[in-house]
């Protein structure tokens, strides 16, 4: 599916040419993008990335390759939905056999509005939808814990350490991709290839500071 930035982000029917100046937001398949962008240097350094097994950006000549690894917040030991990405200042590509990413970019077509439509920026509205609803959700996290610690009084909890080791797995999986998503900011945040605005990597050292609370905030529950 592509889609065209400006002014908001628009699916475009196959075949469709975008307006003039507008940018390009793709997901493909991996076989597909195996077809389509075969030899160009942009596929070697994707599928060399591609082992990565956690979120990551690394910052290129002219361009940023990287891997997104999301947990699943609504049944967390779950497989996470993996894909790869590849910007430049023209072009966000992902590459997805998850249907994770198509299926974000469907909930930001209907919901945002973009001000500034450069890539750089939508990047910065995908992983801010990543965690649109984690602070709610780490606070369903606090009330069952505070459920629990009244059931353990009462002896109504048969395997309390079973039930620890559970909730315990479950937010340290969470503080990792914290971790991970305060990496990637910091590197984006870093623009050591000039391919940001400054105005670009204030967004990321903002969103590097969200996340940082929601990841302080996880270790503190799991503590």
């Amino acid at each position: 599916m592509r889609y065209s930035l400006k002014g908001n982000l628009v699916p475009l029917a196959e075949g469709e040419e975008p307006e003039s100046g507008a940018k390009i937001i793709e997901v493909v398949t991996r076989q597909e993008y195996m077809i389509k962008f075969d030899g160009l240097l942009h596929q070697k350094l994707l599928v060399h990335n591609h082992s990565a097994q956690y979120c990551k950006a690394d910052l290129l000549k002219e361009c940023v390759i990287g891997t997104f690894v999301i947990p699943d917040k609504n049944d967390i030991l779950r497989r996470e939905a993996e894909f790869d990405f590849y910007m430049n200042q023209d072009q966000f590509l992902f590459v997805d056999d998850s249907g994770k990413a198509a299926e974000v970019l469907e909930d930001l077509v209907k919901v945002e509005i973009y001000d500034k439509t450069y890539i750089a920026h939508f990047l910065f509205e995908f992983m801010e939808y990543l965690i649109k609803d984690d602070v709610l959700c780490l606070q369903k996290y606090e009330n069952y814990l505070s459920e629990l610690e009244e059931r353990i009084i009462n002896g109504n909890v048969k395997d309390v350490n079973h039930e620890m080791l559970r909730i315990r797995k479950k937010l340290l999986i969470m503080e990792k991709y914290y971790r991970q998503l305060a990496d990637v900011s910091e590197s984006l945040e870093s623009n050591t290839n000039h391919l940001f605005t400054e105005e670009d990597y204030r967004v990321f050292a903002l969103y590097a500071n969200r996340v940082s609370r929601l990841y302080d905030n996880t270790q503190t529950l799991k503590e």
